[in-house]
């Protein structure tokens, strides 16, 4: 199974999230700037990663699996592109700000103890915000259209991001093949970032393989490897699971325990159709802990019966310094397109000739509550 750190430990990685309140303004500028709310983000990700890197160094740093899984996550979401932009950051404000993130990377990591600091850098690598290319996958194409010429020294320019598995890229195997190694999904509780940096339990679905396997990472039915290749790179992500009599139970660092729901949810038939908006919230802030600042994002998905969709999404913070306060909030363009449910796996072609697929989980009976995509729980609005 995945490693966990303890909560209070968990909630500071993310608590230099509110200074995006104070860099992020809902403008662009090309190439990307701290203006830019993916860019910012991923320079919070990347001053928390590396100064927990650094100090991981002085413990004697990563290895086996956690350094693959670190050395993996910075080539399959170029990391090393996003890296280089920051460095050319040279001038105020936005070098000030760069400083300022990693000072305040600095103090959080003061937070943890010698022999958590690998840890969290594993764990850094493994939030859902630092995987770029799945969550900001426009950044990296612009940062790629960036590069244009050998870096100085005669090295080799970057090369350009490659479209991550959610977004589009061939899986091996026919939807109806994985399909076919799922029994179905169970339910267990995972603990969430929500706004304001409080933790709170929220159901995730669990994959159960025919073989007697299991993962909470819906991503393994997207890895563009193949299931069996998601497991060899992902030991950690995988663990064991068995029935005992109306309960489904996994195999967890402290033994066999049942998991939170007894409902269970099969592949969705073909043809399946949604109908409703269907709205994710997360966020992070430090408001949780007496702090002022706090920030919220949302995406929305509204499907129709006639196959069609309209993605929408916003994010805002508020932040509090010096008797002054300061709010933000941005609103992203509308996307039409037509959907189509193939199996385990959501596909959506735009109208703009963009695409994107994740593994969805919904009760085939009556999706009319929630859905899951790509292990991310979407409420259906009532509006």
């Amino acid at each position: 199974m995945t490693p966990t750190v303890p909560h209070r430990h968990a909630t500071a990685f993310l608590l230099l999230l509110p200074l995006l309140s104070a860099v992020w303004q809902p403008t662009l500028a090309a190439p990307p700037s701290l203006n830019d709310r993916d860019m910012a983000q991923a320079a919070v990700v990347i001053a928390l990663f590396d100064e927990a890197t650094r100090r991981c160094q002085d413990q004697g740093g990563l290895k086996g699996d956690d350094l693959d899984s670190v050395e993996r996550w910075q080539r399959d979401h170029q990391v090393a592109l996003v890296r280089r932009h920051l460095g050319t950051f040279r001038e105020d404000p936005e070098a000030r700000l760069l400083a300022d993130l990693r000072k305040n990377a600095q103090r959080q990591m003061n937070e943890l103890s010698d022999d958590q600091q690998c840890r969290a850098a594993v764990m850094m690598a493994r939030r859902p915000e630092a995987q770029f290319a799945t969550v900001a996958p426009k950044l990296l194409q612009s940062l790629a259209g960036q590069v244009t010429a050998p870096a100085a020294g005669g090295k080799e320019p970057i090369k350009p991001a490659k479209a991550p598995a959610g977004a589009g890229a061939a899986v091996v195997g026919t939807a109806a093949s994985q399909a076919a190694k799922v029994l179905g999904f169970g339910f267990d509780t995972c603990m969430r970032m929500g706004v304001g940096g409080a933790l709170w339990p929220t159901p995730c679905p669990v994959l159960l393989m025919r073989d007697g396997s299991a993962t909470k990472a819906m991503a393994a039915l997207a890895d563009p490897a193949g299931l069996e290749a998601h497991r060899q790179s992902n030991p950690k992500d995988w663990t064991t699971w068995r029935r005992d009599g109306d309960r489904v139970q996994l195999n967890k660092s402290k033994g066999w325990d049942d998991i939170t729901y007894k409902v269970m949810y099969q592949a969705l038939p073909a043809n399946f159709r949604l109908e409703g908006r269907y709205r994710s919230l997360s966020g992070g802030g430090n408001t949780a802990v007496g702090g002022t600042a706090s920030v919220a994002a949302w995406r929305t998905y509204q499907f129709g019966r006639d196959g069609r969709v309209l993605r929408g999404g916003g994010a805002g913070g508020s932040n509090q310094a010096g008797g002054t306060s300061v709010v933000t909030s941005s609103t992203s363009a509308d996307q039409r397109g037509s959907y189509s449910v193939e199996g385990l796996t959501l596909v959506i072609q735009y109208d703009d000739g963009s695409s994107e697929r994740r593994v969805i989980v919904a009760d085939p009976k009556d999706p009319k509550t929630a859905i899951w995509l790509d292990g991310v729980g979407y409420t259906r609005q009532r509006d």
